[in-house]
């Protein structure tokens, strides 16, 4: 089953096999290694990386890090139109540049609008679903205090789940909604569900699963309307 402790492990080795990545696409670039930039392979090396620039165009920091706000600092515009200091003559500084075709605009553009929703379901997630999931129950146990314990924090239904479960949905105890003293033959009529559902009983669980819902609907709502606004502006 999925612990805390499992993803840790996984993140650090995804963080380890990351920094390598990182540590030899710098070098590549240091050296200016055609391998990591084959369409520069009948341009002139400076246009992967020049350590000593006399032009600005040509400063993109160092050669691990210093791409990644370079490239982000590039229009759409730019890049459709030709990316300066990738010519094919005088070290990239003349000659034809390097530009992009419209479908990679797109996919750049898919990209950020993947980029934007995930940045809002984060938010979303870290400070409204996790806390609500966390304290969905036996979040505040006082061990030292046998009168506050609650019998199903020690069922075997609550003890299986695990510590990374305690921060999904899972967590959330079901509602148990059975009615065995119904006289409509174990079936709820509709004042029974009434009263029975938005009792003291379950309205605290009806409540957090009702903004986890919301919270889904903001993040659909949001990507729709970008999806919207992109279809558009592409167009």
């Amino acid at each position: 089953m999925t612990t805390l402790e499992a993803i840790g492990f996984t993140i650090v080795g995804g963080t380890s096999v990351l920094l390598m990545c990182v540590a030899g696409f710098g070098v590549a670039v240091k050296k200016q290694s055609f391998f990591v930039a084959p369409r520069c392979t009948a341009r002139p090396p400076d246009t992967i990386y020049n350590a000593k620039p006399k032009d600005s165009c040509q400063k993109r920091g160092n050669a691990w890090l210093g791409w990644i706000p370079w490239t982000l600092s590039l229009s759409y515009d730019t890049m459709l139109r030709g990316i300066p200091g990738t010519g094919t003559r005088k070290n990239g500084m003349g000659g034809s540049l390097l530009k992009l075709n419209l479908d990679s605009i797109i996919l750049l553009r898919y990209h950020a609008l993947c980029l934007r929703v995930s940045i809002l379901a984060t938010v979303l997630c870290i400070v409204i679903i996790l806390p609500i999931n966390l304290s969905a129950r036996c979040y505040n146990l006082d061990e030292s205090d046998p009168a506050s314990y609650d019998p199903s924090c020690f069922s075997a239904d609550y003890q299986s789940v695990t510590n990374y479960e305690r921060t999904t949905l899972a967590n959330i105890p079901p509602l148990g909604l059975e009615n065995p003293v119904s006289d409509q033959g174990g079936l709820w009529t509709l004042v029974e569900a009434k009263n029975t559902i938005w009792s003291s009983d379950y309205s605290s669980l009806l409540i957090r699963m009702y903004v986890i819902v919301l919270c889904s609907w903001i993040i659909t709502i949001y990507t729709c309307r970008l999806v919207a606004f992109e279809w558009v502006d592409a167009l």
